[in-house]
């Protein structure tokens, strides 16, 4: 645990035109501040235009973070490009963020297209799971893509859990598709739950 501002990336990789990333072994990523802001990431692939991420079935990608005092994101996998980008898990994917005292935010799994075509497809398990002391403010997506043209495709199970202490905001979403033209997709599991003592809380399932 250190003071101040404290990050962890699991794996990060970065291609000009093009990035792929390939796991089927465990990754794990955990940030915990004392005081201020934790942040961390499974694994990030980011490109300038297609990116590709894909974890193979038994692999697994973890994010953790906890923050005492401050905003805590976890985001287990993160996938950027500026044209296409792709997101395809058979094995297991989970970000957890606490914050005793302050804000947390948790992403299970995350594709970005910007203005071109984001897709994600999951036939393995995404969990994500946000919990916020009194009077603070837990959100937690399981699956999230944003692009001008974002589809997700769930064949597995996805699940956001969100819990905020008196007087705090919970909102939970366990498939959420933004963007110009949406579609969501399920034949799996999709489980959203949001828990505010005193204060408001939000679950939806998906959202398009």
């Amino acid at each position: 645990q250190v003071s101040g501002y404290a990050s962890a990336i699991g794996i990060d990789a970065f291609g000009d035109y093009s990035s792929t990333l390939d796991n089927s072994g465990d990754v794990d990523a955990d940030a915990d501040a004392a005081t201020g802001d934790a942040v961390a990431y499974g694994a990030s692939n980011r490109s300038n235009h297609l990116s590709y991420l894909y974890n193979d079935a038994p692999g697994t990608i973890a994010a953790t973070a906890h923050a005492a005092y401050g905003v805590a994101v976890a985001v287990g996998a993160y996938v950027v490009g500026g044209d296409v980008s792709t997101l395809h898990n058979d094995g297991s994917i989970t970000a957890s963020a606490k914050s005793d005292f302050g804000s947390a935010q948790a992403y299970g799994a995350v594709v970005e297209g910007y203005s071109g075509v984001g897709l994600l497809i999951s036939g393995g398990d995404v969990d994500a799971s946000a919990v916020a002391g009194i009077g603070g403010y837990a959100q937690a997506t399981g699956d999230l893509v944003v692009a001008a043209v974002a589809s997700v495709f769930n064949d597995g199970n996805a699940s956001a859990t969100a819990t905020a202490g008196a007087a705090g905001v919970a909102i939970a979403t366990g498939l959420h598709a933004e963007g110009t033209n949406t579609a969501i997709n399920s034949y799996g599991d999709v489980s959203a739950t949001a828990k505010a003592v005193g204060g408001a809380a939000s679950a939806t399932g998906t959202y398009a």
